[in-house]
Order: C-alpha cells, then sequence, then structure tokens
C-alpha cells in the first residue's frame, strides 16, 4: 500500500511477493472518490488547489485526440463509441468498467466503479447525453 502527502491510500497488487512487480495490465484498487480527483487534476489542467502537480505539457500531450486505437492515447480515450463524433469528453477506462469521465467544455466529472467485463461501453455515450442535457 502506498500513502501520499495528503493521506491518500492506494493498493497496487503485485504478481509476486517475492519479486515485487505490479501487474503490467494493471492492478491499482481505488474508490471513486480517488478517481475524481485524478479527474480534477486534469480538469485543472495539472493544478491541485493551486499548486502543480503535473506539468501542463503531460496536460497537453496526454490529450492530444488520435481516432488511432479507438483513440486511446496516453492512458485517455477521446472517442470510442462514435469514430465521426466530436467528442470534448475525455475518459480513462479500466477494467470492470471503472471510469474517470471528464468533459471539459462543460466542467464535469463523473467517475464510475463497474464490475462488469462483458457489459458493451454504454457508459461514456451516456455520460455525454447528461452533459449536454443537464449542463
Amino acid at each position: 500500500m502506498a500513502t501520499f502527502g495528503n493521506g491518500t491510500r492506494c493498493l497496487i497488487t503485485i504478481d509476486s511477493r517475492r519479486h515485487h512487480h505490479a501487474h503490467g495490465f494493471g492492478g491499482m484498487a481505488t474508490n471513486v472518490y480517488d478517481l475524481a480527483k485524478i479527474g480534477r487534476l486534469y480538469l485543472n489542467r495539472g493544478l491541485w488547489n493551486g499548486r502543480r502537480i503535473v506539468s501542463e505539457q503531460w496536460i497537453d500531450n496526454s490529450l492530444v485526440p488520435t481516432k488511432e486505437n479507438k483513440g486511446y492515447h496516453y492512458n485517455w480515450y477521446h472517442q470510442y463509441y462514435d469514430d465521426n463524433a466530436a467528442n470534448p469528453s475525455f475518459y480513462a477506462l479500466g477494467l470492470g468498467h471503472q471510469v474517470i469521465y471528464i468533459n471539459q467544455a462543460k466542467n464535469v466529472i463523473i467517475t464510475w466503479v463497474g464490475n462488469n467485463n462483458d457489459a458493451p461501453f454504454w457508459e461514456i455515450k451516456f455520460f455525454d447525453t447528461l452533459c449536454n442535457k443537464f449542463f
């Protein structure tokens, strides 16, 4: 378990206790509140309570939209359900449908912790629709 300066804790599973290697495909255990903090960090372009935590250059580089690999770039997706749609949102999508959804135009962060790897990826279209209807 890692504990950060602000008291946030993060569990990271390992492949082997003997060799202390993290799973290459994931293994981070968290909750919707901590996912929302990551979203807030990105929504505020790397600032946390006025303090620079992540460089703006990293934020800019990681948010360059692409249509390659279903829009997946630097661990963020920019499009998924419609390759031709102009999408003001971006999101991180984890195993089991853990989602950090960020819509910069509407100043909205939505987090979701699911538990089904087989379900279709309906959440992002749903979140876009919510933002367009209510914000």
